[in-house]
């Protein structure tokens, strides 16, 4: 069965070559000219589930504006939507409504910002 689902679901299983850690800090994206808001409920070296009332597409190009908790460096990260959560009346709890997105392109200084960030909250949730 694991071996089945590794193979069904190996896009997903790529999203997340590392470790991930709770964010729980606002959010702006810039979609088409309007900046919109939403909450990072999650976030990797490679990517973040942002928390939001109207995830847009998968393939959706998005530009994160966000400052890291702790920090002062506002960053600007080009992404990609992979994968959404639509709102659903019965969703449980555990499963926000939003959108997993892939960073495209962090920056020398923004990565090492977010590995700081990471590092830091790694013994928190994954």
């Amino acid at each position: 069965m694991f071996e089945m689902n590794r193979l069904l679901f190996s896009s997903n299983r790529e999203l997340r070559n590392y470790g991930r850690v709770f964010g729980g800090f606002p959010v702006q994206y810039l979609h088409e000219g309007k900046w919109l808001q939403g909450r990072v409920y999650n976030i990797s070296r490679q990517g973040a589930f942002i928390a939001c009332d109207e995830p847009l597409p998968p393939g959706s190009r998005l530009e994160l504006r966000f400052v890291l908790p702790d920090s002062t460096e506002r960053l600007l990260v080009p992404t990609v939507v992979k994968w959404t959560n639509a709102k659903e009346k019965d969703q449980a709890a555990a499963s926000p409504c939003g959108m997993g997105v892939m960073f495209l392109d962090v920056g020398s200084g923004g990565e090492k910002s977010l590995e700081n960030f990471i590092s830091a909250r790694k013994g928190g949730s994954q």
